[in-house]
């Protein structure tokens, strides 16, 4: 979340890098501890970091494949700071 690569090569390298379990996909879980590894993560981060995920999932399977990542990273969600819109979309 710092300085992101934006390249798909760059992309699948930070992938690889959330997914822990070396499996292919990103759990919420594996995409949670990305951002906890650098800024501490209170209630209102984690309920945004939670829309993103779903935003990032658009089949709703609870797992990112890598051109999951990739298509939410391209469309700049992680980038969005106003998350009002996606709350108003997503069911919590």
């Amino acid at each position: 979340p710092n300085s992101l690569p934006m390249t798909r090569a760059g992309l699948q390298e930070e992938f690889n890098e959330i997914d822990r379990g070396h499996n292919g996909k990103v759990s919420f879980s594996e995409f949670q501890h990305d951002f906890e590894r650098f800024e501490n993560v209170d209630a209102k981060k984690a309920a945004d970091i939670r829309l993103m995920f779903k935003a990032f999932d658009p089949n709703k399977d609870g797992e990112l494949t890598l051109d999951e990542y990739v298509s939410g990273m391209n469309r700049g969600v992680l980038f969005q700071h106003n998350t009002s819109a996606l709350r108003k979309q997503k069911e919590l």
